[in-house]
């Protein structure tokens, strides 16, 4: 199934390959297309898998969205690799 523009309630996963259970923190940034700066999303994590839950204007253009993930783990912290997720636009 594909997301598209406007839709809420869309679960984007993320897989960062590491388990960020015991993570002091974790943290998704999101960049818009054609934004120059990048928002967090209130995230969950199970695992190696973070999942952000889609809101009210989240996705409120169509385009490449890119994805990256920050944990803190205590004695690292770090960010992963850059994701990125096409939102398809509306008739």
């Amino acid at each position: 199934m594909s997301i598209h523009k406007g839709d809420i309630g869309a679960v984007i996963a993320i897989d960062v390959g590491e388990d960020l259970d015991l993570a002091d923190e974790v943290k998704v940034y999101v960049k818009k297309p054609y934004s120059a700066s990048s928002v967090e999303w209130t995230n969950s994590v199970d695992g190696q898998e973070v999942s952000c839950t889609t809101a009210d204007g989240d996705l409120s253009v169509a385009g490449t969205y890119r994805f990256q993930v920050w944990a803190d783990l205590g004695s690292w912290s770090g960010y992963s690799s850059i994701t990125t997720l096409e939102v398809e636009d509306n008739l």
